[in-house]
């Protein structure tokens, strides 16, 4: 090697500093995770709603008040059937189960849709963590790890603005139904 035996040493210590990183990264990569996916939601739902459950325990009650809502509906139709009705009345009765089961469950099924695909997201961000800080080992290769990490910065925010949105609808689907 032409280079001069400080930064031979220099640049081993980094690269063995690296490879320690990433193997750390590997053993904490679950602990990072459910940080991530578990932790961070419930905190903005903690901040939003006021209780301790996270964004799915409040999707289950918008579901739970969804299938309420169809069981009161289906009561009301029963009672009336029995006075006799036309197709108009069949009609109003289709449409009034459609619009509650949009507006109670719509939030609830497009929230729990999309935190699932962060969830996904995330995992992957952790999982592929050690490849892309091996990727500060050789100069060519940097910019991934720089974009890997505005990946996870920007899907980690993402998901917060999620959980507060979903903590909001949630929350007012609750109140105004419940």
């Amino acid at each position: 090697s032409r280079e001069p035996m400080m930064a031979l040493v220099t640049n081993a210590l980094r690269i063995g500093f690296l490879s320690f990183l990433a193997v750390g990264f590997t053993f904490m990569g679950t602990d990072i995770g459910k940080l991530l996916t578990e932790t961070m939601p419930k905190g903005v739902m903690r901040v939003v709603t006021g209780s301790e459950a996270d964004p799915a325990s409040h999707i289950d009650q918008n579901l739970i008040l969804m299938g309420a809502t169809f069981a009161l509906i289906d009561g009301y139709a029963a009672a009336s059937s029995a006075g006799g009705g036309g197709d108009a009345y069949k009609e109003q009765l289709s449409r009034a189960t459609t619009m509650s089961a949009v507006g109670t469950a719509g939030p609830a099924v497009i929230g729990g849709a999309i935190l699932l695909v962060y969830k996904v997201a995330l995992g992957l961000f952790v999982g592929f963590g050690p490849l892309f800080i091996l990727c500060l080992i050789f100069p060519s290769t940097k910019q991934l790890f720089s974009k890997w990490l505005y990946y996870g910065i920007g899907t980690t925010f993402s998901l917060a603005v999620l959980a507060f949105m979903v903590g909001v609808a949630t929350k007012l689907v609750m109140v105004i139904g419940g």
